[in-house]
């Protein structure tokens, strides 16, 4: 179990721990606590908070802005750092299967490996997805959608 908290710039700078990610020009400053230990990170937007996903294979994974990762608690390093070029929208785990949507990509990332095993770019800004029977239907905002099954994914 984990602890999320939003902290000072001052808090933030004298944390001595592993840090996610930062970058010149954040405002917002974080830190999440679980079992004694302590990671820190930094993003650009106000009021806005990170999607946060424990996997079990004692790896946390963070969203927010520009920025997903998957720490590893018992190594305490980054595994897999993403840079979308446009904003992080949501998490869906399936199986294991990490599914990264931003408002205009989409990435499949195995969580044994830590590889991106699809992304693709859509066609509008994305707005919600559904899943039924292994196929992920994601939907924008002009109306149009998008469906693509997973099977082929999820068996490998």
């Amino acid at each position: 179990m984990f602890a999320f908290y939003k902290i000072g710039k001052d808090e933030y700078d004298n944390l001595k721990c592993p840090c996610l990610f930062e970058f010149d020009g954040d405002r917002t400053y974080a830190k999440i606590e679980f079992d004694g230990d302590l990671i820190k990170f930094a993003y650009s937007t106000i009021g806005v908070a990170p999607e946060i996903m424990e996997t079990g294979n004692d790896e946390i994974i963070i969203g927010v802005d520009l920025d997903v990762c998957i720490y590893n608690r018992t190594k305490k390093s980054v595994v897999l750092h993403i840079k979308p070029i446009c904003f992080f929208c949501e998490l869906l785990r399936v199986k294991d299967k990490l599914i990264v949507f931003t408002e205009l990509d989409v990435y499949l990332i195995n969580l044994n490996t830590h590889e991106i095993e699809m992304e693709f770019n859509y066609p509008d800004v994305y707005t919600t997805y559904e899943l039924k029977d292994n196929l992920l239907k994601m939907k924008y905002v002009e109306g149009g959608e998008t469906t693509v099954d997973l099977n082929e994914y999820l068996n490998s």
